[in-house]
């Protein structure tokens, strides 16, 4: 059995969403997946640079994602991309539940 779908799982996607939330006023996003941007911008990436900038993040606010997505990476290789999908996959999946 993998740990996708699980109880936990959902509980620990509900946590970081609710951590975006918080800390970034985002309210449909995960920090995983905002890791996987700021990795991204990092990288080179002229639209995950765009994207971060409409989000008027502060320093403070680039170095978590910064920090937490090395920390992310370094003990679940790829954890940042995938939450990116994921978190696209769940407005599909709501998108599909409502229309």
């Amino acid at each position: 059995m993998t740990w996708a779908r699980t109880y936990t799982h959902t509980v620990a996607i509900a946590i970081d969403d609710l951590s975006a939330a918080v800390l970034f006023n985002l309210d449909d996003t995960t920090i995983s997946a905002l890791c996987g941007v700021q990795r991204r911008s990092d990288a080179g990436d002229a639209r995950a640079t765009a994207a971060l900038d409409t989000l008027h993040l502060k320093p403070w606010q680039h170095a978590f994602l910064l920090d937490v997505g090395r920390g992310l990476e370094a003990i679940l290789p790829g954890h940042c991309e995938r939450a990116i999908l994921a978190d696209l996959a769940r407005g599909k999946t709501m998108r599909g539940l409502l229309v």
